[in-house]
């Protein structure tokens, strides 16, 4: 089996940065003595963007089998980029209100949501590239 189309790999690596940070560490707080260690915060301490995350995984996935449909496609990865988008930002907004002397943990937290981003962006852009190329050749019929 050979993938012909970039997007979908894009959609599938988007898929599962947001599955990833699903279960990795989102912040890291420090702890009060000198022998507990630091005490780490995931996400799913936040369950309704645990969900939202859940659900735009589940979108990527879906997106990849809409092939068929390219304006609908596209359509639906636009969404799931506002959603991303609206992950990060509620993510910056749980971190701080709920655990305000915690630290961001980048490396397994927010720069997974804004990889996903970028990946889901990219499809995007294929897909649109895609598009133009099939009204070109629709003219010359």
């Amino acid at each position: 089996m050979v993938i012909q189309r970039i997007q979908t790999l894009l959609l599938l690596i988007a898929a599962i940065l947001v599955g990833v940070f699903c279960l990795t560490p989102v912040a890291v707080e420090a702890a009060a003595g000198a022998e507990a260690d630091a005490v780490k915060h995931f996400i799913c301490e936040a369950p309704v963007l645990l969900i939202v995350n859940i659900l735009i995984a589940v979108l990527l996935v879906i997106t990849i089998f809409l092939y068929r449909n390219l304006r609908q496609q596209m359509k639906v990865t636009l969404m799931c980029m506002m959603l991303i988008a609206a992950s990060i930002v509620a993510s910056v907004f749980v971190l701080y209100n709920q655990w305000p002397g915690a630290e961001f943990y980048w490396f397994g937290g927010i720069l997974l949501l804004g990889a996903s981003l970028i990946f889901a962006l990219a499809a995007y852009r294929s897909m649109k590239k895609d598009y133009k190329l099939l009204r070109s050749m629709d003219r010359l019929r």
